[in-house]
């Protein structure tokens, strides 16, 4: 049983990513905790 979301993948991790966790930024979807900073390696909102 497939759920909503499951086909899109993170583009820091490549795993895939749930609607419950998901973030688009510059059409791309990274998990929330993916999301960071190149230079400080912080999480971004």
């Amino acid at each position: 049983m497939a759920f909503a979301g499951t086909t899109q993948k993170c583009m820091s991790c490549d795993k895939t990513v749930y609607l419950v966790d998901k973030l688009t930024a510059d059409n791309r979807v990274y998990h929330k905790g993916c999301f960071r900073c190149h230079h400080c390696k912080g999480t971004l909102k």
